[in-house]
């Protein structure tokens, strides 16, 4: 006879086990937080610190502990400090988080002393910074994890700030959004710990994931780029930190009650795989992708931090994890896997990138209605005013422009039209953008091409970059200015790393294994190598007496007025092939003027068109009754057209090739900008 129990006891029996699931997931989490701060990896310390500036908690624990004054601070902080962004004075937390690790791994409690003791400094004083960033994120969050590591061991003084002062602060950020959003709920999961609050914790990461989504919003877009502070291209700042946090607690949640939907962790690792890695060459990410926060060994520091980040996932077991590897650190066989090869358009950021891990990534940066140009705020990024116009990297060897900003001529920036007599650390400069509605570009994922009509300052000119496996081309037309006499056009400003060859024709010349030549003969090229000293405190106000010596090469032309130039760039040219690179060339400059800027090469044809249209060549014939851009590929027999509408207002584009017509319906709402595809008869 079978034994029947009452509901009543039958409900308790679940709801034990569920409980009993509920703490053993809690203490879970608990500990591989704990684990995951002692730790000597970046994931011990707030990335944003780590990432711009090199922090004294990487001095040894026991100089913190021999060096603190008996009142509990520290002699060589700067207790007064007003900057916004280097704010040093929270490095004394820093340093109380040093002593807590040390304390833990030594069981000594003259460390323990030590951080009672500077806590107590801290705590009277409770300093506050001028930038609300540091009041209500930097130092709630390293409070939190110095309580979670001290735990049972804090004091009443100690636990009293943390729950008057530090959680308080943190719930002013009512209107938190995208990176800002996520910084909040990390630091309410970490008091959520402290607290041993299940229910808090759990809201914390539901809250969290909540800003794990693909949008038109700040945050990840449609095109895997990342927008802050408007539509504003931010890999290297707030999209490198929403990877940091959120892979973070994917980590400490994994295969608990707590992890992270299916569903968000495929947008992230999709960001991550499709969007951010692309942005890292030879193990340095693009000048043109970090945002305004230049500084000594920003570019290693963003890709050596994206390769913490891959080593995060390697831990945690993730499947595909070739998707996440970075150039510059990943082995061949974990690259050969799925190597980055191609071209990748953020038409939602106006950033393209070419792409061949290992062997070369050529870039653009434009700016028009649908991208804000970089900021500079907290006195960061203090002379990049024309930093997002039209602006090209062209790297070989991945060292060409490594920590070149303070050696910079910023008014003339490779790939730039600019009135060299303008201020690039002007406010009223930095006021301005480029009135154009016409910025957009077009991809196919081999091949790609990025336009704009650059209207900005008096300076007005039709720009286009187009980029072919190693290759890029680049083409103005119409280039007016009424002090025509100052512009210029940069064909490269890179650091100087041996000799430059130059042909007899003065059209060609060759340097650390690219090779430039002209495609416009009557452009007159000028050429310069100068020894420069410069201060990073010309860049970032905080870093004020970083000097920096180097030679610089200099690539460039003047125009007149209503002037063209065409030119193309080449990665892996040695010094012996350079005469053949000089006097053969698989590309064709179709046309240039101010309605349409075209190039072809073999079976391959770029067309910009400023306003509607026909072009003809010996092997193509194309016409449309709108501005847009159109590719034409018959690489694969039948001939395949792209198709993109820069100023994202047309709906329907008629395209006229050889003797066929299509009208092509253009994609639209979150995906307008982006490419069409058709394919023709024959």
């Amino acid at each position: 006879m079978s034994k029947r129990y009452p509901a009543f006891y039958i409900l308790l029996l679940l709801t034990t086990k569920a409980i009993a699931q509920v703490n053993t997931d809690f203490e879970m989490v608990t500990a591989r937080c704990k684990q995951l701060v002692f730790s000597d990896t970046a994931y011990a310390n707030e990335q944003s610190l780590q990432l711009t500036y090199e922090m004294d908690t990487r001095l040894n624990p026991k100089t913190i502990l021999n060096s603190i004054e008996e009142e509990g601070c520290w002699e060589e902080i700067d207790y007064a400090s007003k900057q916004r962004s280097k704010w040093e004075t929270s490095w004394h937390l820093y340093r109380v988080m040093s002593l807590c690790k040390a304390w833990k791994k030594n069981n000594d409690n003259n460390y323990l002393q030590a951080i009672h003791k500077s806590l107590n400094y801290w705590i009277t004083k409770d300093f506050l910074c001028n930038n609300w960033w540091h009041n209500q994120i930097n130092v709630p969050y390293i409070y939190s994890n110095i309580m979670l590591v001290l735990g049972d061991a804090a004091n009443a003084e100690e636990k009293e700030f943390f729950n008057k002062k530090m959680i308080s602060r943190v719930a002013m950020q009512k209107y938190a959004i995208g990176q800002n959003k996520i910084w909040k709920h990390d630091i309410e999961a970490r008091i959520a710990l402290v607290q041993q609050n299940p229910e808090a914790f759990n809201e914390a990461i539901q809250n969290m994931q909540t800003v794990i989504v693909s949008s038109t919003r700040e945050g990840i877009q449609p095109d895997y780029s990342f927008q802050q502070h408007g539509t504003m291209l931010q890999f290297g700042n707030y999209g490198i930190h929403y990877t940091n946090s959120l892979l973070f607690w994917l980590s400490v949640t994994a295969k608990t009650k707590y992890a992270f939907e299916p569903a968000k962790q495929k947008i992230l690792f999709d960001y991550i795989s499709n969007g951010l890695r692309w942005s890292v060459y030879n193990g340095a990410m693009d000048i043109t992708a970090i945002g305004r926060q230049l500084r000594d060994q920003a570019e290693q520091k963003r890709a050596s931090n994206l390769n913490d980040n891959y080593n995060l996932l390697r831990k945690l077991g993730t499947d595909s994890l070739w998707r996440f590897a970075v150039d510059g650190f990943a082995s061949a066989s974990q690259l050969s896997r799925n190597p980055l090869i191609g071209n990748k358009s953020f038409w939602r950021s106006d950033y393209m990138i070419n792409l061949s891990e290992g062997k070369y990534q050529l870039s653009v940066k434009t700016h028009g209605p649908f991208s804000t140009k970089v900021e500079s705020i907290n006195s960061e990024n203090l002379k990049g005013a024309f930093l997002n116009d039209g602006i090209t990297m062209i790297r070989y060897t991945g060292k060409e422009y490594l920590n070149i900003a303070p050696l910079w001529n910023w008014t003339m920036l490779p790939g730039s039209t600019l009135d060299t007599t303008m201020n690039p650390a002007s406010n009223q400069i930095f006021e301005t953008n480029n009135k154009s509605d016409f910025v957009g570009q077009l991809s196919d994922g081999n091949a790609g091409f990025s336009a704009m009509d650059y209207n900005r300052l008096g300076v007005h000119a039709h720009k286009s970059y187009f980029f072919i496996k190693n290759m890029m081309i680049a083409l103005g037309a119409g280039i007016q200015a009424d002090t025509i006499q100052h512009v210029v056009t940069t064909i490269d400003q890179k650091l100087n790393k041996g000799k430059l060859l130059q042909s007899k024709n003065n059209k060609a010349w060759w340097s650390g294994g690219v090779g430039y030549k002209l495609l416009d003969l009557k452009n007159i090229v000028k050429t310069r190598i100068q020894s420069r000293k410069g201060d990073w405190g010309d860049i970032d106000a905080a870093s004020k007496g970083e000097l920096v010596k180097a030679s610089v090469l200099s690539i460039f032309m003047s125009h007149k007025q209503n002037d063209t130039y065409a030119y193309l760039a080449q990665t892996g040219v040695s010094a012996k092939q350079f005469n053949t690179f000089t006097s053969q060339s698989t590309v064709k400059v179709v046309k240039n003027t101010t309605d349409v800027q075209a190039i072809q090469s073999e079976n391959l044809i770029m067309v910009v068109f400023y306003k509607a249209g026909h072009l003809k060549s010996d092997q193509y014939e194309i016409a449309v009754d709108k501005p847009c851009m159109v590719m034409v590929s018959r690489t694969g027999g039948k001939p395949v057209a792209w198709i993109s509408d820069p100023t994202r207002k047309a709906q329907l584009i008629n395209l006229k090739y050889g003797k066929q017509n299509a009208e092509i319906s253009l994609p639209s709402g979150m995906y307008a900008g982006s490419a069409a595809k058709h394919n023709f008869a024959d």
